[in-house]
């Protein structure tokens, strides 16, 4: 068997990280919308501040403009 050594862009593994970083997001909010009446204010604010870091993050993604491509 030969060998194949293929070298790919670093914007498909921060594509694939995103990917998951934010598909793990949208399973945390399913879960939160479902339970949301019966929160405490505590728990409320946990989500919205992990919701806010998200965004941070996202928001510094863009600032590197590593994420032209979205």
């Amino acid at each position: 068997m030969g060998e194949a050594h293929i070298q790919f862009h670093f914007q498909y593994y921060m594509f694939a990280i995103l990917f998951l970083v934010f598909d793990l997001v949208v399973v945390f909010l399913i879960l939160w919308v479902q339970v949301y009446l019966i929160l405490a204010v505590a728990a409320k604010v946990v989500m919205l501040l992990f919701l806010l870091l998200t965004l941070l993050g996202l928001w510094y993604a863009f600032r590197k403009e590593d994420v032209i491509w979205i």
